[in-house]
């Protein structure tokens, strides 16, 4: 993990919906770059913490990585 993460670590809540939908805290989309009809990466590391990504930004970094090969 990046030390800056811990240094300046973020941490809110949401509450969670009736239909499962979350409000991602604007402090978390500024830090991830999230805009409006982005999509959103969740996945677990091996050890169990659960990860958020932009999407978008993953997406478009694993094309340019596949446009070098």
């Amino acid at each position: 993990m990046n030390e800056r993460y811990l240094v300046d670590a973020v941490m809110d809540t949401a509450k969670v919906t009736t239909n499962g939908q979350v409000t991602i805290p604007a402090d978390f989309r500024r830090l991830l770059n999230i805009k409006p009809g982005n999509k959103v990466l969740f996945f677990q590391r091996e050890n169990g913490d659960v990860v958020i990504e932009n999407a978008s930004l993953v997406e478009r970094a694993k094309s340019q990585i596949e446009n070098l090969v």
